[in-house]
């Protein structure tokens, strides 16, 4: 049955003026195929609120419409009458494609909605940052991201970056990329900080620093280096004010 369900997508851009898309994704599949599904659950980039998105409509094939800016891998699992275990598929949400057919997916439906994108839309990416966090501020990251994701400001970190090749190389890559990197708490650096730290620093990148007090930065973790686009900022509201 896997190999007889389609993951099929569609996206249209919603401003010719600016890179933020509607876009929809959905299974293809056979009447009796879909008649046996029971629901199908997406989940999203962890920058989504309320990534876990389940559907359960069959007549529309189980579709989730939604917005945004960036690109990204979304896995899914589609929960079959009397099967214990779901079958798991993923598909890479593509929006800058030249052309994207939309499939009929209701009965009113019936031409085949195309996007067609400039050559330079890639150009105009939206603002990205980079958080680097320890697990214990797993929550307070999250908030900040949501807000962050409301201004239209896409977040990376260690978890949400895409390994194609060498998890090291492609954090670095990721780090590099990104127009800001926000290091989030000092209470209790780790390694993996120290490390993400020290490759925004080379790559002289526009560094934030999270701390409840200033008096609590220690110079040696910046390696006593003049880093001439410092902030050291203590809330989220701060932070998002500032990028």
């Amino acid at each position: 049955m896997k190999d007889q369900i389609i993951i099929k997508q569609s996206s249209e851009r919603e401003d010719e003026d600016q890179n933020y898309w509607n876009w929809s994704i959905w299974i293809d599949a056979s009447d009796e195929i879909i008649n046996q599904i029971d629901m199908v659950e997406y989940i999203l980039h962890p920058t989504f609120y309320n990534r876990v998105r389940r559907i359960t409509t069959k007549e529309d094939k189980f579709i989730l419409s939604s917005k945004g800016w960036g690109e990204f891998m979304i896995h899914i699992k589609i929960y079959v009458s009397n099967k214990e275990e779901p079958i798991q598929k993923k598909h890479y949400l593509n929006l800058f494609s030249d052309e994207i057919e939309m499939s009929e997916i209701k009965p009113e439906i019936k031409t085949k909605v195309k996007s067609k994108v400039k050559a330079n839309v890639q150009k105009a990416k939206p603002k990205t940052v980079f958080i680097s966090s320890a697990m214990s501020d797993y929550k307070k990251v999250e908030e900040l991201t949501n807000e962050l994701n409301k201004n239209k400001i896409e977040v990376k970190t260690q978890e949400t970056i895409e390994i194609e090749s060498n998890f090291t190389e492609d954090l670095n890559n990721a780090i590099e990329a990104s127009d800001v990197f926000i290091l989030y708490g000092l209470e209790n650096l780790t390694k993996s900080q120290e490390f993400e730290l020290n490759v925004a620093i080379d790559a002289n990148k526009e560094i934030i620093i999270q701390a409840n007090d200033k008096e609590e930065i220690d110079r040696s973790i910046l390696k006593n280096r003049k880093i001439e686009n410092l902030k050291i900022i203590k809330t989220n509201n701060d932070i998002v004010g500032l990028i």
